[in-house]
């Protein structure tokens, strides 16, 4: 979604416009250059690291050498110091009648919309609520201040997600009530996202909050798209009430002490049109701790069948206590938003950065990156294949670390390929692009990264001594000075050292393939303290004339 062609060579040619001469130490921009700062970023998010530069110090043992193979530095902050979305000097001013305070981000969240509402059809029942980004900006106009949020600064964004798996299928920020979106009542939000998702399709159920909830938009959701709706109410303690108001106020203190828990109350107003008669609205109010209210079309039932169960701090135990339908409906269904939220505050690719766009840009990329997990997901549920190659991100704990750790893999292995000129495994006559790594490779024992697989980085080797006391650090196994057997069997370390011959336990182990205990294996076999001294293996003397330099025993 967010790594296409059409995209990558778009933001390619504004990072290099707004470049600044003022250095030479500028690296050219490629489409592969950027797969790769994204799928670092990628990388980042699931190792939970928030600075980029701890990916890159080795002092605290948090370095990562894929990450100081594949881009230095230097590379990593030019992307993020000069990334830009629109040419500024194309950009409108308040006056212009075009004008959008989204200007600069604008055809991103434009395309990103796009292709998620093409990449997923929703179900029966959706969720509408608000989410929060991160933003203190003293210089954003519509930057909100919410404190029952966990965020309580930052930019307001209406969403609308899939009730059962918390995909994120349109969504608009709030810029004010008197922009483009016009958005200066909860009908307007309603309707601008049910209008922006394109459903078509009649028989759905929405779950809203307080915000959203009352007997206009209930009644405007059925009669435009036949939708039912069900909602919370913030009680109140308005005396005189009309149709239109909900029936039950909210209750003092002293009367919720005399009333226990679940219990329940219920109302219903049938609506017609033209003498016919259209759907029924139940107004109900449930105690839990508190005094809730619903006011739905959905699960119109005047009987309180259901049980819940809820801790009693008097019994030190969970106890049933009665509840309506709704009330376990409504706590199954309306989190769809919220598990959108939890999933980008766990694994958020988002960086520090004064600038709004980025943070909105970083919102975005961690709604692609839970679209794409949820979409893998239903696959390999669907296959229930436990040998199909998805069916490992299901895991409940590992899952989603592995997803977007092997996302950023392959993003990063795929930039390299298109950049790097030549064969990779011959270092000779190959170029690699200008934003890899111009010293030594870093040792690596993933083997599934780019360098690991032409054979540039190989197992967690440590630097070796030379003559001049200086340290020194090879590339590959071809770049290794080869070690000459003299043939010669020498005393290997002290004259109290003894180990067993290796030719004679390989042998035991060859005659034996059905024997896995290395106990039984080793019985028997004779200690000695000769033998080669560079391949560094014991050998008895019986076995001296069959011992291969260089094999693996």
């Amino acid at each position: 979604m967010i790594t296409s062609q059409h995209l990558l060579l778009h933001i390619k040619s504004h990072i290099t416009f707004s470049f600044h001469s003022k250095t030479n130490k500028w690296r050219n921009v490629t489409p592969g250059f950027l797969l790769v700062w994204f799928g670092i970023l990628c990388i980042l998010g699931a190792s939970r690291i928030r600075t980029p530069d701890l990916a890159y110090e080795s002092k605290y043992g948090l370095s990562i050498p894929l990450i100081q193979n594949a881009c230095t530095r230097d590379s990593f902050r030019q992307i993020r110091q000069y990334i830009h979305f629109i040419d500024n000097e194309t950009m409108k001013t308040k006056q212009h009648p075009q004008y959008h305070p989204l200007q600069k981000i604008k055809w991103i969240i434009d395309i990103i919309q796009h292709r998620l509402q093409t990449a997923y059809c929703l179900g029966k029942k959706i969720s509408l609520d608000e989410a929060m980004i991160l933003c203190k900006s003293k210089y954003v106009s519509f930057v909100q201040y919410m404190p029952q949020k966990p965020i309580k600064h930052g930019i307001k964004v209406f969403a609308l997600c899939c009730a059962y798996t918390g995909f994120l299928y349109a969504f608009v920020i709030y810029t004010g009530k008197d922009n483009v979106e016009k958005m200066s009542t909860s009908l307007d939000v309603v309707k601008y996202l049910i209008e922006l998702s394109g459903i078509i399709a009649t028989g759905r159920i929405v779950y809203t909050d307080s915000y959203y909830t009352s007997l206009e938009v209930l009644d405007y959701v059925y009669r435009t798209w036949s939708m039912l709706m069900v909602g919370t109410i913030a009680l109140t303690k308005k005396v005189s009430r009309t149709a239109a108001d909900f029936p039950f106020p909210s209750l003092s203190n002293a009367a919720l002490r005399l009333i226990p828990r679940g219990w329940c109350r219920t109302a219903f107003q049938e609506v017609y049109h033209r003498s016919r008669h259209l759907y029924t609205v139940q107004a109900t109010i449930w105690k839990d701790k508190k005094l809730v209210g619903f006011l739905h079309n959905h699960l119109v039932e005047p009987e309180v069948d259901s049980n819940v169960l809820r801790y009693s701090p008097r019994k030190k135990r969970k106890k049933k206590i009665q509840s309506h339908n709704i009330s376990k409906d409504y706590s199954m269904h309306m989190n769809g938003v919220d598990t959108k939220d939890r999933d980008t505050a766990d694994w958020s690719v988002s960086l520090k950065s004064f600038r709004y766009y980025m943070r909105l840009f970083y919102w975005l990329f961690d709604g692609v990156l839970h679209a794409m997990y949820t979409l893998i997901k239903l696959s390999a549920n669907d296959k229930a294949d436990t040998n199909d190659k998805w069916w490992r991100y299901c895991h409940m704990k590992t899952g989603r670390f592995e997803f977007q750790m092997d996302l950023g893999i392959q993003l990063i292995n795929h930039g390299l390929s298109l950049d790097w000129v030549g064969d990779p495994s011959d270092r000779h006559t190959s170029t690699p692009p200008v934003y890899v790594r111009r010293k030594d490779y870093i040792p690596c024992a993933c083997n599934v990264c780019f360098f690991c697989n032409h054979g540039l980085t190989y197992g967690v080797a440590h630097p070796v001594l030379t003559k001049s006391g200086s340290k020194k650090r090879y590339r590959n196994n071809s770049d290794r000075p080869v070690i000459e057997c003299t043939g010669e069997r020498k005393l290997m370390g002290k004259t109290s050292s003894t180990r067993m011959c290796c030719v004679c336990y390989y042998k035991r182990k060859q005659d034996n393939p059905s024997n896995k205990s290395s106990k039984e294996l080793r019985r028997g076999v004779p200690n000695t303290k000769m033998g080669c001294k560079k391949c560094n293996k014991y050998v008895c003397n019986e076995c001296w004339d069959d011992f291969k330099h260089g094999f693996h025993y």
